[in-house]
């Protein structure tokens, strides 16, 4: 496995849990689904908090991650849903 078949990988999982999370915010009325996108949201956080340039999970790809943008990368999606995860959070604790 190369360096850019794994970012594919990663991008589109997350893309995928992304795509879901976006479904479930129709239903978040009810506190299955306000549960379920809380766990879809922690998934992701933690995928690319996983998954970043010093992480074990370069280690155990034996693959050396050289590109210098992808922290910068993680850390810009990881602000962009947080606010979403925030909110999700702030419903949970309230039902």
């Amino acid at each position: 496995m190369t360096f850019k078949e794994v970012v594919r990988f990663v991008r589109k999982s997350l893309s995928y849990l992304a795509e879901v999370l976006d479904f479930l915010v129709d239903y978040v009325d009810e506190p299955i689904y306000l549960k379920l996108s809380f766990m879809i949201y922690k998934i992701i956080s933690m995928i690319q908090k996983d998954v970043g340039k010093k992480s074990a999970y370069w280690e155990m790809l034996r693959i050396s991650n050289t590109e210098d943008k992808w922290d910068s990368i993680l850390i810009n999606e990881i602000n962009i849903i947080k606010p979403f995860g925030d909110i999700i959070k702030e419903a949970l604790i309230k039902s």
